[in-house]
């Protein structure tokens, strides 16, 4: 006899303040930055990572198990981007080595006339030496391709910047990106890196359900009700 499994229904909604909510979500991106790096440097599979989070940081299954999820699939993206990236750069540097050997044509021919002919006159040599330029910047620009494409095709550790490049880069420049003091920036990176936490719960005996909702009766309202992890249950 199947079994029935129920319905699925979305609810959007906001929820009163709590700053249990920061503290939780502050923990979660922290574990899974700690679970990126593990996967990244030491090899260790999805399942050897949740092991290790409910170890180190006495979570509870439900949550090292969706730590340990986000982080392979953030590591999946990262080796899709990887091959993007690298895809681009083949066709920066086909498509630039194409019109470098347009232009070496180009210029083959005008040398030949110039060197029988001289040229007609100034607006042509000038032209002509403009033509060299472009081709030195061609070259060059392909061989930078290059190095970049070589130096990601040889880089094992895949990078990703929690939080956004775009405003890890703006401590630099505080003043421009609109901030009077290092630590007005500084909290507001931390908040861009702790802004989140996931979980899905499970079926088998002893995962539990860490974030649950509860349909009330009288207004038709929900009510949400959030396991928290063992580090924060105390307070």
């Amino acid at each position: 006899m199947a079994k029935s499994h129920g319905s699925l229904t979305g609810i959007e909604a906001k929820i009163e303040y709590h700053p249990i909510f920061e503290e939780l979500g502050a923990l979660y991106e922290s574990w899974k930055r700690s679970a990126v790096n593990w996967m990244q440097t030491e090899k260790l599979s999805e399942s050897e990572v949740e092991k290790r989070l409910m170890k180190r940081f006495n979570i509870q299954w439900a949550w090292a198990d969706s730590i340990a999820s986000e982080a392979t699939q953030c590591l999946s993206q990262l080796k899709t981007a990887k091959n993007n990236n690298i895809t681009k750069l083949e066709l920066q540097i086909q498509a630039k080595t194409t019109a470098a050997k347009k232009l070496i044509t180009k210029v083959e021919k005008t040398l030949k006339l110039a060197t029988k002919k001289g040229f007609p006159h100034l607006q042509a040599r000038n032209n002509f030496f403009h033509q060299l330029l472009g081709l030195k910047s061609k070259i060059q620009k392909i061989a930078s391709l290059k190095r970049k494409l070589k130096q990601l095709k040889n880089t094992e550790r895949l990078h990703i910047c929690f939080g956004t490049q775009k405003l890890f880069n703006a401590q630099h420049n505080l003043a421009e990106n609109g901030y009077k003091i290092q630590e007005e920036w500084g909290l507001d990176w931390r908040k861009k890196r702790s802004g989140r936490f996931f979980c899905v719960g499970k079926s088998q005996p002893g995962g539990g359900t860490m974030l649950k909702v509860f349909p009330l009766k009288e207004d038709g309202l929900y009510q949400l009700q959030v396991h928290l992890p063992r580090p924060l249950q105390d307070k």
